[in-house]
């Protein structure tokens, strides 16, 4: 018997107050998945022709598991053909929530190096020499 590997689940949270009660839950993808979404370039849906979005909406629909949309009091089906039933606009500040929730550092991850910089010299390793400098200085 093997180990079933977990499958992780991920409540979206929204700051704009137009989408309160919106109850959104997307699996997290795989890392095929991910590095396929890496590689979408997103265009501006109200640019773009809407047959250049489908892979963005195709990518949407194999992460959405659950959902509360609703239209005229009838729920809209967590598919890709639920999604496309509904207005870009709409659609793609979900998939812009998404992005931010897979995009967010770990909060229990330690903060990220400054880099390196430099560091003073009351911070510095104080060293002496190994040999002494043969013209005495």
């Amino acid at each position: 018997m093997g180990f079933e590997a977990p499958e992780t689940l991920y409540k979206l949270t929204w700051e704009d107050p137009a989408m309160a009660g919106l109850e959104v839950t997307v699996r997290e993808p795989s890392i095929d998945g991910m590095m396929s979404m890496t590689a979408l370039d997103i265009p501006d849906p109200q640019k773009a022709g809407m047959a250049q979005m489908r892979p963005v909406f195709e990518a949407f629909a194999a992460l959405l598991d659950s959902w509360n949309v609703e239209r005229k009091g009838v729920p809209v089906p967590a598919t890709y053909e639920g999604i496309v039933s509904l207005g870009p606009e709409f659609v793609m500040k979900i998939i812009e929530a998404v992005g931010r929730e897979f995009t967010r550092p770990d909060p229990t991850s330690p903060p990220p190096s400054d880099g390196g910089g430099t560091s003073s010299p009351e911070n510095s390793i104080p060293m002496t020499p190994l040999t002494p400098n043969p013209e005495g200085s």
